[in-house]
């Protein structure tokens, strides 16, 4: 008599069909170089950003403005009429963008004799490879 208990069920043919190759890995769990976790791409479809647009573009029933010209007329109203500074800065840096700004980091002469001292480089050197002697 055959022990039907230690048999392990057959897959059926429709999760046979679904499996697929997973992608090579090395021992980390890396992808190897040639091998994609995602091959068929990013799925097609239209974004959330698409039909906003798409709908601003619209205008409601009864009315001649679309919804783009009766929001930018909204916003113009509460900056200017209303007097509300964070929408005028707001519409500020869409005009004109934000400021691009640089950090300028300088060292004067005594500054940069001070880090070219061979003394602050053996310590910074110590600090480093995490050693503690003097």
């Amino acid at each position: 008599m055959k022990n039907t208990q230690d048999k392990k069920p057959k897959k059926s043919l429709e999760k046979q069909a679904n499996t697929r190759s997973l992608p090579a890995r090395d021992k980390l769990g890396r992808l190897l170089p040639g091998n994609t976790a995602n091959p068929n791409g990013k799925p097609k479809g239209i974004s959330i950003t698409a039909l906003v647009k798409a709908e601003l573009e619209k205008a409601p029933e009864g009315q001649e403005l679309t919804y783009a010209q009766l929001f930018l007329k909204k916003l113009f109203k509460k900056a200017i009429v209303d007097g509300d500074h964070a929408t005028q800065k707001l519409i500020w840096n869409y005009i004109d963008g934000l400021p691009k700004g640089s950090l300028g980091i300088g060292f004067d002469d005594e500054t940069k004799d001070l880090l070219n001292n061979d003394q602050v480089k053996r310590i910074a050197g110590r600090i480093l490879n995490g050693s503690s002697e003097s």
